[in-house]
């Protein structure tokens, strides 16, 4: 399911002009959030490409992030639809180091397995140290209903944090990380101007009719028990 919405994003994403390019990495940073389900899938990447126990290592000995949102995408969701303010983060900080992921040349190593937080960064002009990243409203829209979707799928136990605690768990699942990282929360809603409506219910319908072991994608996303645990990623 995990791909699936990635896939209908990806096509929907093509009617943006964006300037991103490889090697474009001024976003790529530590302050990356995902799931644990985005997680595993980076994980087992970095694993099969022979990777992981260098990254265990890295991960052992940098320790936590330090860095941990007030509430995951979901909780942050729930409270605007509920008209209730959302946490004061006041405490939050932000870690603008490059990203581990990145080569010498700033180029993504692990492209194909990045979490959508990742995927989502875009920018119609190229960013710069004096320029920041330029995001049709509209967009920033359709990635915040994609991330309230990926919650979801790993709201039965999943949890969700920056890159670095969500890998560390799979590097020492023994330790208690809990807390460094939020509990992944079950989609109350979608945040969606009545301007986006249409644009954005047109990708829902698109992603809900889409098949995934002979279920449609809405239904999987209703009853998750009506699939395999392999539907999931």
């Amino acid at each position: 399911m995990l791909w699936r919405i990635l896939a209908v994003y990806d096509a929907r994403v093509g009617r943006f002009s964006l300037a991103c390019g490889p090697g474009c990495d001024a976003c790529c940073t530590r302050s990356v959030t995902m799931t644990s389900l985005e997680g595993e899938v980076l994980g087992d990447f970095l694993q099969q490409a022979g990777r992981w126990p260098e990254m265990a290592a890295t991960l052992r000995e940098m320790g936590p992030s330090g860095i941990r949102p007030a509430e995951t995408f979901n909780q942050f969701a729930a409270l605007c639809l509920a008209q209730r303010e959302p946490a004061d983060d006041v405490s939050l900080t932000r870690d603008m180091a490059p990203c581990l992921l990145l080569d010498a040349d700033g180029r993504c190593t692990v492209y194909p397995a990045r979490p959508f937080a990742c995927r989502s960064f875009a920018s119609s002009c190229r960013c710069a140290a004096d320029r920041g990243a330029e995001m049709a409203p509209l967009l920033v829209t359709l990635n915040t209903v994609v991330l309230q979707l990926i919650e979801h799928l790993d709201s039965d136990g999943g949890c969700w944090g920056n890159l670095i605690d969500i890998l560390r768990l799979r590097d020492r699942p023994e330790e208690n990380i809990g807390n460094e990282v939020l509990p992944a929360r079950p989609l109350p809603g979608f945040l969606v101007p009545p301007w986006e409506e249409a644009e954005i219910n047109a990708f829902l319908e698109t992603l809900f009719r889409s098949t995934i072991q002979g279920r449609s994608f809405g239904r999987l996303l209703e009853d998750p028990g009506s699939g395999s645990a392999d539907a999931w990623i």
